[in-house]
């Protein structure tokens, strides 16, 4: 692959370098991307932490090492609006390369406002309800823009979405529209002492966490934690009003 190519949807050559060698690697530490890159490590971190804010790498932490792994390219179409026709006939061949390894982490930590959008767009994957609950105030000013137009396309795309949340004036609102939306709506006030907010859709569960210095996301594939979270939900949601 040319890496001109990955250039005309918005990459400089040596973040275009870096995506494909972790896409080679698959899950990888810097030093390995440094070695397949020929590029300094020094180097490396920062254009990493670059494209996970961008959404295009995520990483998982093991024993206390951080690893890094390319974002499946399906997942990264969203993102590139005019430019996403491009990026689809690059995917092809993206995939051959992501296809040929094996390991893949069970945990993505996604960084950054567009990283969190990645963390949304993945639960339009599988067409299965959605459970949630936390705290949603910071979420819709921290996405002002993006969230109206997601729950427009999660309601087109028949996903029903069930979440507890606090009791607010934003909150009252929005449960005016549960019918409109496929949403049901209760509150509680356990969650105004919640940092995050998690959501439970077919064996995963993301959590966000908003914060001005650091927002993050993350996504857990794992269908006993993924059960686990639903009977917390459940429990919540009897109590709820």
């Amino acid at each position: 692959m040319e890496l001109s190519q990955l250039k005309e949807i918005g990459l400089s050559s040596e973040e275009s370098k870096i995506y494909i060698a972790c896409l080679e690697l698959g899950t990888s530490k810097a030093a390995a991307i440094s070695n397949r890159t020929n590029l300094p490590r020094t180097t490396i971190y920062g254009i990493l932490s670059r494209l996970i804010s961008l959404g295009f790498v995520s990483y998982v932490i093991k024993s206390g090492v951080k690893y890094f792994e390319a974002v499946d390219p399906e997942k990264l179409i969203s993102k590139l609006n005019e430019k996403s026709y491009r990026f689809k006939l690059l995917i092809p061949e993206l995939k051959k390369i992501k296809n040929s390894v094996t390991e893949k982490p069970k945990i993505e930590v996604y960084e950054g406002k567009e990283g969190i959008k990645s963390v949304y767009e993945d639960m339009l994957k599988i067409n299965k309800p959605i459970y949630g609950y936390g705290t949603t105030k910071l979420l819709f000013n921290f996405l002002e823009f993006y969230i109206p137009n997601y729950i427009k396309r999660r309601a087109k795309l028949g996903i029903k979405f069930f979440i507890i949340t606090e009791e607010s004036e934003e909150a009252r609102l929005m449960r005016k529209n549960d019918k409109k939306e496929l949403r049901k709506t209760r509150f509680s006030n356990i969650i105004k002492n919640m940092a995050t907010v998690t959501y439970i859709y077919n064996d995963k569960v993301a959590i966000i966490h908003i914060s001005k210095q650091h927002p993050i996301g993350m996504i857990i594939e794992n269908e006993d934690i993924s059960k686990t979270q639903k009977i917390i939900f459940d429990h919540l949601w009897k109590i709820a009003k």
